[in-house]
């Protein structure tokens, strides 16, 4: 067991041309594990809950076929939302502690942060059994009002709110970019901000955004019964948190050129490399980056140096240290080095599901020009990796089937897609770039090397990018 931050560094390739190379990274940071005879950190959750009146509509649509009996009413899907909370309240012990907020154009606290006991959970169920849909959408008021109940209590709570809501924010501020430094905001100060995004009507750029700025995790409900599971991982994951707020720098010559990384975590250049924001790290956590030498390098090594910075359950520092030295090498010793094809066909499938991720964020925003250009530089990126690696390597990788993949993906963008199948494109796709999910292969119905893998509130389901298909145990 390490009570230690970990951080690891490995290399495509164990060497590096010294003009117009390129090699790829992948780093992965590892948060101390929980100590077994120690009491873990009490959590506080703020659930903020939209009662917009889109929230009374029935729940047909969302809810997996044969769960509701056919001679029982339809529940709306506040009434499955209700249901979720009070048994994810039921999963958290004694201690912990709950605040309850909910929103449609106006924003009600409906129970302060209550620490949870044999008599108050009486009381927050009775609460939360009565509410009641109402108006509009005021989610920055919701989610204002969620970080407030938790600003007293950074110091002996882990902290996260967990905002559902099922439709446009319509009332108040509603610019992703305000929303997320909002987040942004509370997550400097030990609040997470979590965003589950319910059915096809929400917005996909803001809610994933503010998840991402709020070192949370964003969740996309197709099917109602899933709820239960993701609010529950939810309180799980919060228990868990032994890493706060992680940020890995990399440094390397000024000679080096280092890219965007492919997983899509916030990235910022500095002096001598970049800094990439992690965030909150409840299990391990990698991303993949590119390095190249634009310019001759000297020496016989390259040196690459990475920093883990971030903070433990009770605010103390944590932090980690790795290096990796590569050997720059000559044309023909570079085409004798050993290459770690595993990385390559990290790098491949990476490639693949941001192409999924911007392309669905475009396309919802209206913007198809954006959209196609996206996944025409995601094809250009598989292209490279044949070109840096060989023929060989980049057929056991199954560069060529992204390659066709991306390019039947530009195809579907000429004809306007559902906004469930951006939200389920884009989601699948996220979470395998966030350590929840893979990329599996091909498509037992379309054959499409597209078919995902992901944990949807405790059951591996899977779906297709290209097609739909999905298979639900």
């Amino acid at each position: 067991m390490s009570e230690k931050l970990g951080l690891t560094l490995a290399s495509s390739r164990r060497g590096i041309a010294r003009h117009g190379g390129s090699v790829h990274l992948l780093v992965e940071a590892t948060p101390p594990e929980q100590r077994h005879d120690a009491r873990r950190r009490p959590v506080a959750l703020a659930l903020v809950l939209d009662r917009s009146g889109s929230m009374a509509e029935p729940a047909v649509q969302l809810a997996v076929i044969g769960v509701a009996e056919p001679d029982v009413e339809t529940p709306c899907k506040l009434d499955y939302v209700k249901e979720a909370a009070l048994r994810m309240l039921e999963r958290m012990p004694n201690g912990d502690a709950v605040a309850l907020i909910t929103f449609d154009d106006e924003v009600r606290v409906e129970k302060p942060l209550t620490v949870l006991s044999k008599s108050s959970r009486t009381a927050i169920a009775k609460v939360v059994h009565a509410i009641r849909t109402g108006g509009s959408t005021n989610l920055a008021g919701g989610l204002r009002a969620g970080i407030q109940q938790l600003q007293v209590g950074t110091s002996t709570y882990s902290s996260k709110v967990v905002l559902l809501s099922d439709g446009l924010a319509n009332v108040g501020e509603v610019r992703p970019a305000v929303l997320g430094e909002i987040a942004a905001g509370a997550a400097h100060n030990a609040i997470a901000i979590s965003t589950l995004g319910v059915g096809p009507d929400y917005h996909l750029g803001l809610m994933s955004h503010v998840a991402e700025c709020g070192n949370g995790e964003f969740h996309h409900v197709a099917h109602l019964d899933d709820l239960k599971g993701i609010l529950a991982g939810e309180f799980l994951d919060a228990a868990a948190m032994t890493a706060r707020n992680v940020e890995v720098t990399l440094r390397v010559p000024d000679q080096v050129a280092v890219g965007s990384n492919i997983n899509r975590f916030p990235q910022v250049n500095i002096d001598g490399g970049v800094r990439i924001a992690l965030g909150d790290l409840p299990r391990n956590c990698e991303f993949l980056i590119e390095l190249t030498t634009p310019i001759e390098l000297a020496g016989v090594s390259l040196t690459v140096e990475a920093i883990a910075e971030g903070s433990d359950a009770n605010g103390g520092l944590l932090e980690a240290r790795a290096l990796l030295e590569l050997p720059v090498l000559s044309a023909e010793a570079l085409a004798k080095a050993v290459v770690d094809e595993s990385i390559v066909t990290r790098a491949t499938e990476r490639i693949q599901a941001k192409a999924d991720m911007d392309a669905s964020l475009a396309s919802e925003a209206g913007d198809t020009s954006t959209a196609k250009r996206l996944v025409a530089e995601a094809r250009q990126s598989a292209i490279r990796l044949s070109d840096q690696y060989g023929a060989a390597v980049a057929e056991r990788a199954q560069v060529g089937t992204t390659v066709d993949y991306l390019d039947a993906l530009a195809g579907r963008l000429d004809a306007p897609e559902t906004s469930e199948t951006l939200k389920r494109r884009f989601a699948m796709a996220s979470m395998s770039t966030r350590g929840r999910g893979r990329l599996i292969g091909p498509c037992p119905k379309c054959g499409e090397k597209a078919l995902f893998e992901a944990d949807h509130g405790g059951r591996m389901v899977r779906s297709c990018n290209a097609c739909g298909h999905e298979e639900r145990p």
